[in-house]
């Protein structure tokens, strides 16, 4: 009787004392886990959402990317990479790169650079292209990279006896 008394006030204890705990926001958990994320328009029919990474800083119009259902984001892995996850219409798409070391006609600057993200995207001349972030060396000039997001035509397969189509839930 007395072992299920003292249960019964641990087990009274151990939730009040849970009850005090303050839950977290969606943007303090992305701000914990280094998470960037950007909703944007969806893709319009016959092209898909990519990422590229390319040298310098294009001139960009005073225009943002319009916010919308497609979901892009990107976070920091070791190493200098990045992972990221595009969910557009056409369906999910995931991966890793390391913009540092990209493109690969360009000089690295993985010996130290820093890296301010845009938000929302900006806009390169007819928003088929934006930056999603531009990463600056820490020592010298020049040698940016851009993080940039584009409209590319979308991959189409035309099934035929030997093409199995599956589709995306």
């Amino acid at each position: 009787m007395l072992s299920r008394f003292f249960a019964i006030v641990v087990l009274a204890f151990v939730a009040c004392a849970s009850s005090d705990r303050v839950a977290l926001t969606p943007s303090e958990l992305a701000d914990i886990l280094d998470v960037h994320s950007w909703h944007v328009s969806p893709e319009p029919v016959g092209k898909e959402w990519t990422i590229d990474v390319i040298a310098g800083v294009p001139n960009v119009a005073s225009k943002h990317l319009s916010k919308g259902t497609a979901l892009i984001s990107l976070r920091q892995l070791p190493n200098e990479e990045y992972a990221f996850v595009l969910s557009h219409r056409a369906g999910r798409s995931s991966g890793a790169f390391r913009p540092c070391a990209e493109p690969e006609t360009a000089a690295s600057i993985c010996e130290g650079y820093g890296v301010e993200f845009k938000d929302p995207p900006v806009c390169i001349v007819d928003c088929s292209q934006a930056i999603l972030a531009v990463l600056k060396p820490m020592v010298g000039t020049g040698n940016e990279r851009s993080i940039i997001l584009k409209l590319e035509p979308a991959l189409s397969i035309r099934p035929d006896s030997k093409t199995t189509v599956i589709p995306v839930p």
